[in-house]
């Protein structure tokens, strides 16, 4: 399918792999609404392609005009909103580092970094910092104090479900994801052991120059297999995230086997080993083999991951269901390989697709939904704190 080859090709190339990009015939060019360029539209919105073909898409055979001028009108955006971004990261840094906080940010600028110093740049819109849990509180009091709200309305929720993170409001208008674990739904987080203390013990600092300066960051070990949980907690089917996963295994001075052992002292090693190796078979990550197989082990998670990604359609907008099934699973159980088939065969007697319920903010289900009491905020936040003496 050229929208899916087109899409792997954008991030082939910035990953550093050879390759002539796919041509497009002129059958397929139209306007903005013709079906083949809103489907590349769409996947581009999926994989967040869309500033790396800002810089490619003039190499691109037949390429419709339109689409290349509106990646770099895109480009010129994102370029303004990171600017804004980054001031309130400043402010973030001020605020903990003078109340005596130690915090982490988490992938965006810190990402995007290292695709700076590649020619490249990557799309965020929001922060996401990690404080310990017994630092939450004070994290939230200090932010407030320089006007930044509380975005997450559902009071009750919090209280019941005990997310590892909240959404905060800048008064620039960005949103922070405050986050006192790298887990956030407590059924997973209670299976897997990612003490937050112990990851800002390990934090090394990067300096991200203009208006922020040096900031603290997840060592790269356990940045790396925070991408591969964050990835595989998703699906593990977005472009951009191997992407993030090759960058970081490029850094030469990674220590794999200290990689491996972070990998395995969370309890993510199946996660880890699925990302790791998405990333070497469609981007050229240099991930050493034995890596991969060692965290592995003798599940077969590997073959079944190969055996879930030969679909045509793998990189289009809509990527086959199995492949993210299978990544959300590595998190889970042994038996989601075994569960898949059997889905895979009842699919084969009632072939009736079934759309994806996502609640929205009118949906009590939502983070956004306002429901509770200022009590069920301090409850949550109690919890939370008591955490921190565990």
């Amino acid at each position: 399918m050229l929208v899916s080859r087109t899409v792997h090709w954008l991030f082939a190339d910035a990953a550093g792999l050879a390759g002539d990009p796919p041509a497009w015939p002129s059958s397929l060019s139209g306007p903005p609404g013709h079906r083949p360029v809103q489907l590349l539209r769409e996947a581009l919105d999926l994989h967040r392609g869309w500033p790396l073909l800002a810089r490619r898409g003039g190499r691109i055979p037949g390429l419709p005009v339109e689409i290349s001028a509106e990646a770099v009108s895109r480009r010129q955006r994102a370029v303004m909103e990171h600017l804004v971004v980054e001031n309130d990261l400043a402010m973030v840094a001020e605020t903990f580092d003078a109340a005596g906080l130690a915090w982490a940010c988490l992938k965006g600028p810190v990402l995007d970094e290292a695709y700076r110093r590649r020619g490249e740049s990557r799309s965020y819109g929001d922060l996401d910092v990690l404080v310990a849990p017994g630092s939450f509180h004070a994290a939230l009091t200090a932010l407030g104090e320089r006007g930044v709200g509380l975005r997450d309305r559902n009071w009750r929720l919090m209280r019941e479900q005990v997310p590892g993170e909240v959404d905060l409001l800048t008064g620039r208008r960005t949103v922070i994801d405050l986050h006192w674990s790298l887990v956030n739904q407590s059924a997973r987080r209670s299976r897997l052991r990612l003490p937050s203390a112990d990851l800002l013990s390990r934090a090394v600092r990067v300096d991200l120059g203009g208006v922020v300066g040096p900031v603290p960051t997840l060592s790269p070990p356990d940045a790396l297999v925070h991408l591969c949980l964050h990835a595989a907690a998703s699906g593990g089917m977005k472009l951009t995230w191997l992407l993030d996963v090759t960058l970081a295994a490029s850094d030469p001075d990674l220590d794999w086997d200290e990689t491996a052992r972070t990998a395995r002292a969370w309890g993510t090693e199946r996660a880890t080993a699925l990302v790791l190796g998405r990333a070497a078979r469609h981007l050229g990550a240099p991930v050493p083999r034995a890596t991969v197989r060692a965290l592995q082990g003798h599940s077969g998670w590997g073959v079944a991951d190969a055996a879930v990604q030969t679909s045509a359609a793998l990189w289009s907008a809509t990527p086959p269901a199995s492949a993210r099934h299978l990544a959300r699973g590595s998190l889970e159980s042994d038996n989601v390989v075994r569960m898949l088939l059997a889905r895979a065969r009842r699919r084969m007697t009632d072939p009736t697709p079934r759309e994806p319920f996502v609640p929205g903010p009118t949906h009590p289900g939502s983070a956004l939904y306002p429901s509770g009491t200022p009590e069920d905020l301090t409850h949550y936040l109690r919890t939370v704190t008591a955490m921190g003496t565990r």
